[in-house]
């Protein structure tokens, strides 16, 4: 059989006893079957199915990703004290449709206001495979693919501009096609990336701590670009009440102090907002969270 996240088959059983025999649960060797249902009972000579549904990702590896592997799992039905009423071995040899260089891709960090640079990844089709068809769940997330004549591809997976700013994620389907035009069951692929921005600050959380009423404290924030171009600071605002912001003149790059004066008791939190132009006209926003704890005197 060819791998797949879900064979789904049916186990036809029969009870040849002159009793009656209740499953209460089954215990399998491995989590890659789910068994429905896992509780019933089958009167004297009476049949009924299984329904299974198994992964066949775990069968055994071999040194070629492609050659055939071994896949078993053994399945008790048992009692509800426990004890089993049968020793079931389910076997299949497995064949992988193809193989990638990777088991995932890995788009790294991306810093916003540059081109995002694509990712490649081979693979290779075993005999008797077609073509992949290779589709993306986040339109952010385009993927092309060129065909060699011995069996084997290139994924070339493009970020755009489109794709939100921190950690994320997306899933290729990969949906073998056999000679013959038959579908196989697909295949997914994780795609991890985190977009950062281009601006980046010295501190990017202000904690002051602990402080009394009426006490003040301070903090510097720098800004730079992690790609050396040029963009400047249009309007600073905040959220956080007593914190004044004042432009450090002398400094060669932007930057800020902060000053924060206790006016509230408890747990204070706001966010200290840049709004930046870009050298190319551009603009964006960056928010560096800032808090303190307040007490009385």
């Amino acid at each position: 059989v060819w791998e797949t996240e879900a064979l789904a088959c049916e186990l036809p059983i029969t009870n040849a006893s002159k009793e009656s025999v209740r499953v209460s649960h089954f215990v399998n060797s491995c989590s890659c079957t789910q068994i429905e249902p896992r509780e019933f009972e089958v009167a004297p000579g009476a049949s009924r199915p299984l329904s299974l549904l198994i992964d066949l990702r775990s069968a055994k590896a071999q040194s070629d990703p492609l050659a055939t592997s071994e896949f078993s799992v053994f399945l008790q039905p048992c009692a509800a004290n426990g004890e089993p009423l049968a020793d079931w071995k389910l076997s299949a040899r497995v064949r992988r449709a193809f193989a990638l260089s990777e088991p995932g891709i890995e788009l790294g960090e991306l810093t916003e206001q540059t081109p995002f640079v694509p990712v490649q990844i081979t693979g290779r089709m075993a005999e008797g495979i077609e073509r992949i068809e290779i589709a993306s769940d986040n339109p952010a997330i385009q993927v092309t693919q060129q065909t060699g004549g011995d069996g084997t591809f290139t994924l070339r997976v493009q970020p755009t501009a489109e794709l939100p700013r921190g950690f994320g994620t997306a899933k290729l389907r990969c949906t073998p096609i056999e000679v013959g035009a038959k579908r196989l069951a697909p295949t997914t692929v994780p795609v991890r990336w985190n977009v950062v921005p281009d601006i980046a600050v010295s501190v990017p959380q202000v904690l002051f701590g602990s402080m009394k009423r009426g006490e003040r404290a301070e903090e510097t924030l720098e800004l730079s670009s992690r790609t050396k171009k040029p963009f400047r600071v249009e309007r600073v605002g905040t959220t956080m009440p007593g914190l004044v912001i004042e432009p450090v003149k002398e400094a060669s790059l932007p930057t800020y102090r902060l000053m924060q004066t206790v006016e509230k008791l408890g747990q204070q939190s706001g966010v200290v907002t840049f709004q930046i132009r870009h050298g190319d006209g551009s603009t964006s926003t960056l928010d560096v969270p800032v808090a303190y704890l307040g007490q009385e005197r």
